[in-house]
């Protein structure tokens, strides 16, 4: 991923760490589950002044990164994530996540990773509607972690 940093100001207003969690989702983020491509994991990765790092796919298909850099396209902005592998919990795919995308470990670069909340959503494959459930997580990066310690 190329990683910048998405200010605070204007889209994301006055953002803060604060959030609630509920039991049901604390629950289902550390539950095991069998590994489904219908479940996603994102986590909003903060620096110290509560900035969202995010990043822009560099895995796409062979040719389609180099046709947008050739059409001048823009990339679309991403969080880390991923999908959920073979018995993992949401929690720990998050974790997994972070450190192949962004090269950190969770608790040792990051303060807390905290589930909070999911949405249901579909998807059409073919003549089939599929249903998805993405998972959100937050985390704030440690005083003195700057984006230069990553390794993406």
């Amino acid at each position: 991923m190329n990683l910048q940093y998405l200010d605070k100001k204007g889209c994301i207003g006055g953002f803060t760490m604060q959030s609630i969690v509920s039991k049901a989702t604390e629950k289902l983020a550390n539950t095991s589950m069998k590994k489904n491509e219908n479940i996603g994991c994102g986590i909003i990765l903060l620096d110290q002044n509560d900035r969202i790092i995010m990043g822009t796919r560099t895995d796409l298909p062979p040719g389609v990164y180099e046709r947008k850099i050739m059409n001048g396209e823009e990339f679309n902005w991403t969080l880390a994530g991923g999908g959920l592998e073979a018995y993992e919990t949401p929690t720990y795919c998050i974790i997994r996540e972070l450190k192949e995308e962004f090269g950190i470990q969770a608790g040792k670069q990051t303060g807390h990773v905290s589930p909070v909340g999911y949405h249901d959503s579909y998807f059409v494959r073919g003549k089939e509607v599929i249903p998805k459930r993405n998972f959100a997580f937050i985390a704030k990066l440690r005083d003195g972690v700057i984006l230069d310690d990553f390794s993406p």
